[in-house]
């Protein structure tokens, strides 16, 4: 989304009462990053970054149209971005902008906060 030229981030996500926006200096720099990453997209594209209530995960999410995919890290805000989340965001999110199947089933991925997948 557009507004006076400048990008602006998506603030609607389902369960509302379990996600918000972020509020830890964890989950701010983790909107600061993907603010910095998805700068250069075209308007067709648009984000995301929400905290849960309990503020020990994070949810970055990128939208095209009606399709969304998520990615959760947890204990993000707590600890704040490891070198190893920041590395595991950027991989998911240029992966996400060049895939021909984006969005085309549920897709949420969660990750702790070295960057290891979570079953």
């Amino acid at each position: 989304m557009k507004k006076s030229g400048h990008r602006t981030p998506v603030v609607r996500v389902e369960l509302l009462d379990k996600w918000g926006l972020p509020r830890t200096d964890g989950g701010k720099a983790l909107q600061d990053l993907l603010k910095g990453i998805v700068l250069a997209l075209d308007d067709s594209w648009s984000w995301g970054v929400f905290e849960n209530k309990q503020a020990d995960a994070a949810q970055v999410q990128i939208r095209k149209g009606s399709k969304r995919e998520s990615l959760i890290l947890e204990e993000i805000p707590i600890r704040g971005l490891s070198t190893s989340a920041v590395v595991v965001v950027e991989n998911w999110v240029n992966q996400k902008l060049t895939s021909e199947t984006f969005g085309s089933v549920p897709n949420i991925v969660v990750c702790s906060w070295d960057g290891q997948p979570v079953p």
